[in-house]
């Protein structure tokens, strides 16, 4: 693969694991998933997973950058800044 092909799926793969942990959220709360259980669960577990798998990712990402498009690369950071928002605020939301 070249660089700009992994930049560009190590870019996008951030987003897409804090939207799956996002929608992983909304899925243990509607299912009312491990309710009974005194350790976190299986769920809260993925939901690490995800956001910790994320760390390298995008550290792949800005040493593959192209540093002379230095808006591209803060706009893909914004986007994944804020899909980390939008999934830790549904923990806070849900009260997990």
């Amino acid at each position: 693969m070249d660089q700009q092909r992994i930049n560009r799926l190590s870019g996008a793969a951030p987003i897409a694991m804090s939207i799956a942990a996002y929608l992983l959220v909304l899925a243990a709360v509607a299912a009312h998933w491990e309710t009974d259980q005194t350790d976190e669960g299986t769920a809260a577990h993925l939901f690490w997973l995800l956001m910790a798998g994320q760390v390298p990712i995008a550290l792949i990402y800005l040493a593959s950058a192209d540093w002379r498009r230095t808006w591209t690369i803060f706009r893909t950071l914004l986007f994944q800044a804020l899909a980390l928002v939008i999934a830790f605020g549904a923990v806070f939301l849900a009260k997990l």
